[in-house]
C-alpha cells in the first residue's frame, strides 16, 4: 500500500510542478527538498479540487484502471480503484 502512496504522490507533484508558474508558486531547485515539502503542502488541496483555467482535473476522486506492485515478494493487483479524500493528504517530507 506504501507503493500506492508514493504512485499518488508523484501524480500530485506532477501536477504542482506543470501548472507552478501559472498559479503562482515559486519554482524550487531539483534538490531543494525542503521548498519542494512547502510547496506542495500549501498546494495540495488546490490541486486535489483541480485547476479548470489551468484545463488541470481534480485529483479526487482519483479512478486507476489498474495498479500492480511487487514489495519484497507481496504481489498487488489492484483493478478499478477510486481513491478518495485527496484533499486531505497531508505531506510530511519530500525527498
Amino acid at each position: 500500500m506504501v507503493s500506492v502512496l508514493y504512485f499518488v504522490s508523484a501524480i500530485i507533484l506532477v501536477y504542482i510542478f506543470s501548472a507552478a508558474p501559472a498559479i503562482g508558486i515559486i519554482p524550487c531547485k531539483i534538490n531543494d527538498f525542503d521548498c519542494q515539502t512547502k510547496s506542495a503542502k500549501e498546494y495540495v488541496a488546490t490541486f486535489a479540487q483541480g485547476i479548470p483555467a489551468l484545463e488541470l482535473p481534480a485529483l479526487d476522486p482519483l479512478f486507476l484502471d489498474k495498479l500492480e506492485d511487487n514489495i519484497k515478494g507481496l504481489k498487488m493487483n489492484f483493478k478499478n480503484l477510486n481513491i478518495t479524500g485527496m484533499e486531505h493528504t497531508e505531506i510530511e517530507d519530500i525527498q
